[in-house]
C-alpha cells in the first residue's frame, strides 16, 4: 500500500467515526426532546387537576357557607390555565406558586374548621391534592433529569458547533 492510500483510509475512518458520533448525538438529542415533551404534558395535566381540586375546595367552602378571604379569591380568579403550558417560564413559576399558596391556604382553612376537618369530601380532595403534589414532584425530577441530558448532548464538544450554528438553546430546569 502506498502512503497516500493509508492516509486516505485513516481520514475516511476518522470521518466515519465522526459521522457515527454525530448520528448518536442526534438520536440522544431527539429522544431527550421527545421525553421532555411528554413530561411537559404530564406536568400540565397535573397542574390542571390541582386547579380542579382547588375549585372543588372553594365550592365545598361555599356550600357550607364558610367565608373565604378576598386575597384567596383574587388569586383564584387571576388564574390563566394557559400559563401552565409554558413550563419553566416566569408566568409558569408565578402561577405555580399561586396555586401552591391557594392549596395550602384552603387546606389550612378547612382543617381548622370543625365542621369540615372530618368531612368526607374534604378528606378526599385533600388526599387527591397530596397525591397530585407527590406526582408533580416526581415528574419535575424526571423532567429536570431529561433537561440535563438534553443540555449535555447539545453541548457535547465534537458536535457543539452544529447546535450553535442552528441556535439551539439550552433548556431551563424547573425549580
Amino acid at each position: 500500500m502506498e502512503v497516500y492510500q493509508i492516509i486516505l483510509i485513516v481520514l475516511a475512518s476518522i470521518l466515519g467515526l465522526y459521522l457515527l458520533l454525530l448520528i448518536i448525538n442526534m438520536i440522544f438529542v431527539g429522544s431527550f426532546s421527545s421525553i421532555m415533551k411528554k413530561h411537559k404534558k404530564t406536568l400540565t395535566i397535573i397542574l390542571n387537576a390541582n386547579h380542579d381540586a382547588i375549585t372543588q375546595l372553594i365550592n365545598l367552602l361555599n356550600e357550607k357557607n364558610i367565608p373565604i378571604s378576598d386575597e384567596i379569591l383574587e388569586k383564584y380568579r387571576g388564574f390563566d390555565l394557559k400559563d401552565f403550558k409554558q413550563i419553566g417560564g416566569p408566568s409558569y413559576t408565578e402561577t405555580k406558586n399561586n396555586l401552591s399558596y391557594l392549596r395550602d391556604s384552603l387546606i389550612t382553612q378547612c382543617s381548622s374548621n370543625d365542621e369540615l376537618k372530618d368531612n368526607e369530601d374534604f378528606l378526599e380532595i385533600k388526599g387527591s391534592l397530596d397525591e397530585l403534589s407527590l406526582n408533580y414532584r416526581s415528574c419535575v425530577i424526571m423532567y429536570n433529569a431529561d433537561v440535563l441530558g438534553y443540555n449535555y448532548w447539545i453541548r457535547f464538544l465534537p458536535c457543539r458547533f452544529i447546535f450553535l450554528m442552528f441556535e439551539v438553546k439550552k433548556k431551563d430546569l424547573i425549580i
